[in-house]
């Protein structure tokens, strides 16, 4: 039940928002609309996994949303397209295939669990792609080099590593490495689309990376951390002052 809900939610439903969402809206606003996934993890590795929310998180959620607030508004009012609405169904699916990997991790490799969940999305997607839509098979080689690339590389060998981690790290820690994507996003969207990057824009970005690092980093474990490390070094010091 849990592969086949990490193949129907985690990948088909994911696809279709993603993809549909991509086609009517800008890949830095998906990219970070997308990055509200630590904070859905995190909301759901609370109800499923019965992990703790904080008030940490809380703020870090808000810092978040103003965030996006000055990414996607236009003078002073929120201008919402078709896919910046349909993409928070894309980070919503792929908060949920988080927690069914992790859920699956403790019983399963990540290769099983890639191979079992991307062939079970295979079996319900593909007969409404075959049957529903009318395919254009005659494209240039490159084009289908690319796809093939796309799928090995950006599907089946960065779900695997991603499968990996989780296993190791667990849904709310790996799920930080998602804080790197909207800045890289809106550095490729520059280079290769020539999409302006306004000071809106960057400070909007800094805003949401800085709320999700706010949420998922337990800063209060790191200030204990340092503050072990430095009466650690008093201590030494004093011995080594004494001898």
């Amino acid at each position: 039940m849990l592969l086949c809900c990490a193949g129907l939610i985690g990948l088909v439903a994911n696809q279709i928002f993603l993809f549909t969402g991509l086609k009517y809206s800008t890949a830095t606003n998906a990219s970070l609309i997308f990055n509200m996934s630590p904070l859905i993890t995190a909301a759901l590795a609370g109800v499923i996994l019965k992990e703790k929310i904080t008030r940490q998180m809380i703020i870090g959620s808000f810092i978040a949303i103003i965030g996006l607030y000055f990414v996607l508004s236009v003078k002073g009012q929120f201008v919402f397209g078709m896919g910046d609405l349909l993409l928070p169904g894309a980070t919503t699916t792929f908060s949920f295939n988080l927690i069914f990997v992790r859920l699956l991790s403790k019983r399963l490799s990540p290769f099983i669990i890639t191979s079992y969940s991307f062939f079970i999305g295979a079996i319900i997607y593909d007969p409404f792609i075959l049957i529903g839509t009318n395919i254009n098979w005659n494209h240039s080689i490159s084009i289908w080099l690319f796809a093939v690339m796309s799928v090995l590389i950006g599907q089946g060998i960065t779900t695997m590593m991603w499968n990996s981690a989780m296993n190791n790290l667990g849904a709310s820690r790996s799920a930080i490495v998602l804080n790197l994507q909207p800045i890289m996003t809106m550095l490729l969207d520059f280079l290769i689309y020539q999409n302006p990057l306004t000071v809106k824009k960057i400070f909007g970005a800094v805003l949401v990376f800085t709320g999700i690092l706010l949420s998922t980093v337990q800063i209060g474990f790191i200030f204990k951390k340092r503050m072990g490390t430095r009466e650690k070094q008093i201590t030494e010091g004093q011995i080594v002052k004494k001898l």
